[in-house]
């Protein structure tokens, strides 16, 4: 979920079709929350439902890491044009510690996502994959030894389906954020992936140990691609930020590639982040078939098939009487897997189940899953944070502790690495997507902004907000972003800030607002729209803002306008607590754009982690 869940988003996160975020959560209220199987049958006596590691077979109970102090594709890469390298071995070893505490025995952490941190892409090739930064692999390193010291077993996982957005800019993304999709659909650039990053990825020595990446017994293995469903134009489902989306038959070589040569460089599993078991399973109601079967991928590389599969769930999927991709309603058994199913992203506070914590993750067990992991550790969208299931998680993991204590060790390959060198002629889908389903899930929407203040070019020039007012922003022939729901065209791209857009407590105008709360300095709530409005007639962008129960949040607003130029700073004064106050900001002193891509509520500096409420933003005359 990662570009997740405003979705990253899950976020670490997005909307698909026809059908946005912001509609999917106004949908929500009409699905029926899920609810356990009736009589699921009993769970195999072979354990043959359970994950296989180190010479047996469990329960994978964890969290995702999307991101890690709020570095989007920054962990162990570098974002080089901001300087941005989040990994830290402190803060890695407190959530380490942190979930030891509640019996946690896996993590699924974020590698590349977009590609803006890693790995090195080459100008000169095309884009071919040239290598590694200094920082990224070192870092993985480290975190592969203190999972070692907590007993915590890593899958990592490598791309997302934000890689098949439009290439971006050094200044908004990051130079090679996006843009990537002929790493899936050109051989030569395949190949520079698997032979410059993957095989020395796999092959990196541990600093003080005889383990690599690719061997070490605390990595337990590597999720090839986070959602690619929506970046694959056959299934109906693609993200409405990819532009050029693959075919389905792309991405099954792509991922059959890349799992063959993990296979012939580890003795670890492979697996894909499937969106729903709607892509997964040949039986759930309504679902389109098993896309990541191994008939659907060896036939490009004999070793390319997952060892566990995964089904990520939100609450879009519970679905009704006619389809469902709920895996507390479908089991294991009547989805008819012929693997171990993760459900690898499921919200920490199990918003939309209409269960508590601690029953939703029963009723994944009692389904005979193999394992589920909460998104996500750091707060990143709605959809939960650690805080929200750490009580829950512990209380199933000591009930369940002979199936989530993981002991045994693993053992060394001994194959000689190689490359892929199979072609395959393309495998052809077998069913036709059923149009009767949602499109989309609940995603942490993509950071696109760096972490640091946005460079003013010329003197900002604050505007002081009316505090008095008692009538809503005028409407008439004004441009609305948000008006109880993001405009057609917008969506969220806030970074570093929890984002709830249908807040329905605190309202000024209608019936829902926006509930933000910036998670660190220079955060920002981000709207974004691919095609500019012009601002032919207007004069001001005015909005309400409510400085929840403290008030005294430092602010500042800043436009773009879609070609790279990025407006001065504009500071408003601080929201007072527990009341609404009308805030315009002059375009002249946004410096008197003439379209508008983008709107940023930033923090400048200030009191971060107060929740404050927007409602009725628009650009008016």
């Amino acid at each position: 979920m990662l570009a997740r869940c405003q979705r990253p988003t899950h976020a670490i996160f997005a909307a698909v079709t026809a059908m946005s975020l912001t509609c999917l959560v106004a949908l929500a209220p009409f699905f029926s929350p899920a609810q356990p199987a009736e009589a699921a049958a009993a769970c195999p006596a072979t354990k043959s439902h359970l994950v296989p590691w180190k010479g047996g077979r469990w329960y994978l109970s964890g969290m995702n890491v999307p991101v890690q102090n709020g570095g989007f594709g920054a962990d162990f890469a570098t974002v080089e044009e901001w300087g941005q390298h989040t990994y830290n071995h402190a803060t890695t070893e407190s959530m380490f510690a942190a979930l030891k505490a509640k019996g946690v025995n896996s993590v699924r952490w974020f590698v590349f996502l977009d590609g803006r941190g890693g790995p090195e892409f080459s100008a000169a090739s095309g884009g071919a994959v040239t290598g590694f930064d200094a920082n990224t692999l070192p870092t993985m390193a480290d975190a592969a030894q203190l999972a070692t010291q907590y007993n915590i077993n890593i899958v990592f996982t490598l791309w997302s389906f934000e890689m098949l957005e439009p290439d971006s800019s050094a200044y908004v993304k990051g130079e090679h954020s996006g843009g990537h999709r002929d790493l899936i659909t050109d051989a030569t650039k395949r190949k520079s992936f698997i032979d410059k990053a993957l095989v020395p990825m796999l092959q990196y020595q541990i600093p003080g140990t005889s383990y690599t990446l690719g061997t070490h017994p605390n990595v337990l293995g590597w999720d090839i691609f986070n959602e690619p469903e929506w970046g694959v134009s056959d299934l109906g489902a693609v993200n409405s930020e990819i532009t050029q989306p693959v075919s389905l038959a792309e991405m099954q070589r792509f991922v059959a590639e890349i799992a063959g040569a993990i296979h012939r460089n580890s003795n670890q599993l492979v697996t894909v982040g499937s969106a729903a078991m709607k892509w997964s399973s040949a039986t759930a109601p309504g679902a389109t078939g098993n896309i990541w079967k191994d008939s659907a991928l060896t036939p490009y590389d004999a070793q390319g098939y997952l060892d566990f599969y995964q089904a990520h769930y939100y609450s879009w999927m519970n679905g009704d009487s006619s389809w469902s991709y709920s895996p507390l309603s479908v089991s294991w058994q009547a989805a008819t897997y012929d693997k171990p199913v993760v459900i690898g992203e499921h919200p920490a506070n199990a918003n939309g189940t209409g269960l508590s914590v601690l029953n939703m993750l029963n009723g994944f067990h009692d389904n005979c899953y193999g394992g589920a992991w909460g998104w996500s550790f750091e707060a990143v969208d709605a959809s939960g944070v650690w805080s929200d299931m750490a009580t829950a998680i512990g209380q199933f993991n000591t009930a369940n502790a002979g199936e989530v204590t993981i002991s045994g060790s693993g053992s060394s390959p001994t194959v000689t690495p190689t490359t892929p060198t199979a072609t395959a002629t393309p495998v052809t889908p077998t069913a036709t997507p059923r149009p009767t389903t949602p499109t989309a899930t609940p995603r942490p929407t993509t950071p696109t902004a760096t972490a640091a203040p946005v460079t003013p070019t010329a003197t900002p020039r604050p505007t002081t907000p009316t505090a008095t007012a008692t009538t809503p922003p005028t409407t008439g022939t004004a441009k609305v972003i948000y008006d109880d729901q993001l405009a057609t065209g917008w969506a969220d791209w806030s970074w570093n800030t929890k984002v709830v857009l249908n807040y329905g407590t605190v309202k000024k105008v209608g019936t829902r607002s926006i509930s933000a709360t910036h998670l660190q300095q220079w955060a920002g709530l981000r709207f974004h729209n691919a095609s500019p409005l012009s601002t032919a007639g207007l004069k001001k962008i005015s909005f309400w803002v409510h400085g929840g129960s403290k008030g005294g949040q430092s602010l500042q607003v800043y436009v773009e306008n879609g070609s790279g130029g990025v407006s001065p700073q504009v500071r408003v004064t601080s929201p007072k607590a527990n009341t609404w106050t009308l805030v315009e900001v002059s375009l002249a002193s946004l410096g008197s754009p003439s379209r508008i891509s983008d709107i940023a509520i930033q923090e400048a500096g200030g009191a971060f982690n107060r929740t404050f409420y927007v409602d009725q933003i628009t650009v008016a005359p």
